[in-house]
């Protein structure tokens, strides 16, 4: 009896070490996922603002200096 209690509270720290593993990486991938959501924003905040800023049309343009 005593050997099966035994057995189970090495089953229960085992899982209890996993659990907490377990949960320091969910906490490392949402750190991460945060981190990229703030990268994505940055990159459409600047294809926002390339779009908004498009080359110059043909007209506006200096023509080349072979011209």
């Amino acid at each position: 009896m005593e050997a099966r209690i035994a057995e189970l509270e090495i089953k229960f720290m085992e899982q209890e070490a996993t659990l907490e593993s377990l949960s320091e990486q969910v906490y490392l991938q949402q750190q991460e996922i945060t981190n990229l959501t703030r990268h994505l924003e940055v990159m459409k905040d600047r294809l926002k603002s390339m779009a908004q800023s498009p080359v110059a049309s043909m007209a506006e343009e200096t023509p080349p200096p072979h011209y």
